[in-house]
Order: structure tokens, then sequence, then C-alpha cells
């Protein structure tokens, strides 16, 4: 396969070993933050959110970053920035990836 239309639109970003972030990249950084502690952070987080601990849609991830970026822990405020970076370069790439199948 050598043309990009070719490819399913997710293959260019698996090719790039990018994927949608979700709740579980979240969850990884609080781990790499805070270590043992993730957990009762995680926890206290999400109920601080009002949602549940486990299989966050996106509405209830949204509110769990708005409570995040209110935190008073600026490492949790960086964690929901960095996520936030992170799935907005997502979004944009796959925008223009469609943008570029589209026109070819």
């Amino acid at each position: 396969m050598t043309s990009t239309t070719e490819r399913p639109a997710s293959a260019a970003f698996t090719a790039f070993g990018l994927s949608r972030p979700g709740p579980t990249d979240i969850k990884r950084s609080l781990d790499r933050i805070f270590g043992e502690e993730s957990e009762a952070q995680w926890a206290s987080l999400c109920d601080e959110a009002q949602v549940p601990r486990h299989h966050l849609d996106e509405e209830a991830c949204t509110r769990l970053l708005d409570t995040m970026h209110a935190h008073a822990d600026g490492a949790i405020r960086l964690c929901a920035e960095s996520f936030l970076i992170r799935a907005n370069t997502f979004a944009h790439l796959f925008s223009a990836d469609q943008i570029v199948r589209n026109s070819a």
C-alpha cells in the first residue's frame, strides 16, 4: 500500500503510535506523578467531579478534567493541561488527515 487513500483513517495514527487519548491516559499520568498515592488521588478526583472511578464516558472525562483544572495541586492542574494538549493535537491531526484524504 503506497497510497494514503488505501489505508483506513486510523492507520495513519497507528503508524505514528498515536491513539485518541482517554481516561486511561489521565489515570496513567496520575500514576506517574503520584506513584503509590495515585489511587487515592484518582478516587478523590472522581468523587469531587461526581464521576464513576471506572469506565468514564466523554462527559465524565470532561467533568473530571474541569475538576483537575480547578484543583489546588499544581501537578494535578498540569496533568489536566497536558491531557488537553494531547487530545487537541490528536483531534487536529485527525482532522487534517481527513481533509487530505477527502481532497485526494
